[in-house]
């Protein structure tokens, strides 16, 4: 075979399509030997599979074989990515290699046993045709050929048996010799008809499980089971609206449907039915319709109906098409309720703005349900990422359940955007191109994941009011409060790390958490040391985001603001400087812009709770991690390990949002505000003591080169009723001082630097400011 193997094998010239003919020069005849004849039969080895064909001269034709592929045998699936039916195995290439040529004897076939395959709408009309007609067909297109059990015969090339069927497969010969060679005399034995497999890619989505069964459900009822449904009086509901953020999978989920069901799929969608002459756009939709209905008349269909509220705006609507729109939408009405009608018709749409679609599309008849896709979760971002990463070669670093808790906020599409994203950076680490990729040797660490998060802004967050940059701040770079970071850890990460300690004692998760103190004691920083732990979203408001001149538009904006870190849940909503936002209520206020602020508020704080809550099954209660002070200050325990904790048992997550707010006034707070059910927690975060100022002094000076004689505890003596921000910028100050005095080539601060740095910054705390504080606490018993 040696001597075969420079030898590359060539589709056949057009004349000897569907002749099972090869091609060989004059060289290749001689090394078969003397046997070989015109019109021997010859079996060529690839390495996908082999080929049976009669031998044919040719000159001119240097190392390569003209082939007729149609007659394939001894296929090798795993070396091959097509369908076993798929002739197509040069892929586009203009040869293949040869990797043997073997002459073959064969004894005529008594009888030659196949099975037909053909296609979806070739099988429908396989009644139509006698069983004696496909007989003799395809003994007519056997005739003369060679074959083996498990031979696959292409019948496309041929226009008599191109509407009939696809392929005819060899199951069994008589005799049960090697080869067999169809004649005049041989009988033909139809197995059975089978349908061609389907060569379309699979579509694989992650993380919309739950939300695809449900949809599947609600189709096969529709499809199956109308007839049973209308005896009882019960119809079936026809009509589906999905609704979530724009690529979390919406479209993927109604495709995966079809594929799924084996259905026809009707897609429409909304900016594509406008048209510029009047009438016209009502003419679309109903070509769609009408479309659909006729394909349902014969078998299941689905009218998938993207971008509805890009068909269908509210009646607030006040554009130039304001009329034509209104139009489309009444005649979308009518034709929803039309179709109940067509048993095998199933309507999905599909917008990520609700609000902004006509009332007068749900409703009996019409939508009749809404199924809502929300941000994917921790394990469901991590199936994502399982999905589109299969392919990648990725290092031993690579841990995917760190990347998902990384990654909060991240729907689908962005995921996908990370996943091309960290291939770029391995690209650029390597110093590759396009044009150099190679699966094997680009390998992926976890720091090109790393860096492609920082560059890839999730779709939630993006133009939303409150996103700010978060900055990873641990527990260790805030120097001192131990007690204050421990209510803390109880009051914002325990509900989202421990939710099952939560639901078993009964205990709701806290809905808002107050932080009041000094100017300067950390509380912000607080905040994010919190939000950096727990991996979760981090939005924040300041009265400078909310206040407009504008009458509504405050308003508007904490209904946003609450909107989005429902979408971005689990979220932390830090508002920052609550009494600029809203203060108490005065008897004499007349309606004031701060008074329609804080009911909003209330409003959207009372509304948090009932949109998800804790669910726990008795049943088959599994042991969990406990909460306490040594594991939730390890850091190096991920959040994952708490969540898949959370799998294996039978405890629902809550993913909600706690609202945290900070203030140095705490007195302008207005009381509705302040009770239990709203602010949960009031935590007071007083300012630092020595020791917790020797703390925070090490903080800020660990990247700072120190001269031997600087002595932190003695400055923490002197700097009684400083904050922490005071300490920073007295460390500040003191490196500032060196250069002054030294130059800028200085190389340590001393203590003297110290020193003078704390004569120059003054205590911006006093006794009788924090007089007011703890008469504030005093009055709070709760908070103690």
């Amino acid at each position: 075979m040696a001597q075969f193997m420079q030898q590359q094998l060539m589709l056949c010239e057009a004349r000897d399509r569907g002749s099972s003919k090869c091609r060989l020069n004059h060289e290749i005849v001689a090394l078969l030997g003397s046997n070989i004849r015109i019109g021997s039969f010859l079996k060529i080895q690839s390495d996908q599979c082999s080929f049976l064909c009669s031998v044919w001269p040719t000159r001119n034709l240097q190392n390569a074989i003209l082939i007729d592929p149609i007659m394939m045998c001894d296929r090798t699936p795993q070396r091959c990515t097509n369908s076993p039916y798929d002739f197509n195995v040069f892929n586009r290439k203009l040869s293949i290699p040869c990797t043997g040529i073997s002459l073959i004897e064969s004894s005529p076939a008594e009888w030659v046993k196949i099975v037909i395959i053909m296609s979806k709408k070739q099988l429908k009309k396989r009644s139509s045709v006698s069983d004696d007609a496909i007989q003799k067909l395809i003994h007519y297109l056997l005739l003369d050929k060679v074959v083996t059990i498990g031979t696959v015969m292409d019948c496309q090339h041929w226009p008599i048996s191109k509407q009939t069927m696809k392929y005819i497969e060899i199951v069994e010969v008589e005799p049960s010799s090697k080869f067999a060679l169809v004649n005049g005399q041989t009988k033909i034995l139809i197995s059975s008809c089978v349908r061609l497999p389907s060569q379309v890619e699979r579509i694989n989505i992650g993380g919309l499980d739950s939300v695809g069964s449900m949809l599947k459900d609600l189709a096969k009822v529709n499809f199956q089971h109308c007839h049973e449904f209308k005896k009882l009086g019960l119809p079936c509901v026809k009509a589906v609206m999905l609704h979530g953020p724009s690529g979390v999978g919406k479209t993927l989920l109604v495709r995966k449907l079809a594929q799924d069901l084996d259905t026809a799929l009707v897609r429409l969608n909304g900016a594509d039915i406008y048209a510029a002459y009047e009438g016209e756009s009502e003419k679309n939709l109903q070509k769609y319709f009408d479309k659909a209905c006729q394909i349902a008349r014969k078998e299941c269909c689905i009218l998938f109906i993207d971008e509805v509220d890009a068909l269908c705006p509210g009646q607030d609507n006040d554009s130039e098409n304001a009329s034509e729109e209104y139009q489309v939408v009444s005649l979308l009405a009518s034709l929803l309720e039309e179709v109940k009608r067509e048993n095998l018709l199933f309507i999905i749409g599909a917008t990520n703005r609700p609000e902004a679609i006509s009332p007068c599309l749900y409703g009996p008849c019409k939508f009749e349900q809404e199924i809502y896709i929300g941000i994917p979760n921790v394990s469901q971002r991590e199936s994502i990422l399982q999905l589109y990463t299969r392919d990648l070669h990725l290092d031993a670093d690579v841990n995917l359940v760190d990347l998902a808790e990384m990654s909060c906020g991240y729907v689908g599409a962005d995921l996908k955007l990370l996943c091309k994203e960290a291939m770029f950076m391995g690209l650029e680490r390597m110093g590759k191109t396009t044009a150099t990729i190679d699966q094997e040797s680009c390998q992926l660490c976890a720091k090109d994941f790393i860096n492609a998060i920082h560059r890839i802004v999730p779709s939630s967050r993006r133009a939303a009011i409150g996103t700010v940059e978060l900055k990873k701040i641990s527990w260790d770079d805030i120097g001192g409060l131990e007690n204050i970071k421990l209510k803390i850890q109880q009051a914002i990460e325990w509900p989202l790390k421990y939710p099952q300690a939560f639901a078993r004692l009964g205990l709701p998760r806290p809905r808002g958490v107050l932080l009041f103190g000094p100017p300067g004691c950390s509380k912000t920083t607080l905040v994010r040391a919190a939000a950096s732990s727990c991996h979760v979203t981090f939005l924040s408001l300041s009265g400078a985001q909310l206040y407009s001149p504008y009458i509504g538009d405050s308003e508007r904006a904490i209904r946003q603001a609450f909107l989005q870190a429902r979408t971005s849940s689990p979220c932390i909503l830090f508002l920052d400087e609550i009494d600029t936002i809203v203060s108490r209520r005065l008897k004499n206020s007349k309606n004031s812009v701060q008074d329609r602020v804080l009911s909003t508020l209330l409003n959207e704080m009372d509304g948090i709770s009932t949109a998800r809550s804790y669910h726990a099954t008795p049943e088959k209660k599994m042991k969990e991690t406990e909460p306490t002070l040594s594991n939730v200050k390890d850091e190096s325990k991920p959040l994952a390990t708490a969540i898949s904790s959370t799998k294996k048992s039978n405890y629902q997550i809550d993913d909600g949002v706690i609202v945290v707010c900070a203030t140095n006034r705490p007195d302008m707070l207005d009381d509705a505000l302040l009770r239990p059910g709203r602010m949960d927690r009031i935590i007071y975060v007083p300012p630092p003591e020595r020791d917790e100022r020797l703390k925070i002094l090490k903080v800020h000076t660990r990247c700072m080169p120190l001269e031997s004689n600087v002595d932190l505890a003695t400055i923490a003596d002197t700097t009684n009723m400083y904050s922490g921000a005071d300490l920073e910028n007295v460390c500040r100050e003191a490196a500032m001082e060196a250069m002054r005095h030294n130059g800028v080539s200085v190389e340590k601060v001393n203590n003297q630097n110290f020193i003078q740095a704390a004569r120059i910054i003054n205590a911006s705390l006093s006794i009788p400011q924090l007089n007011e504080y703890e008469k504030f606490c005093q009055h709070k018993l709760h908070t103690k």
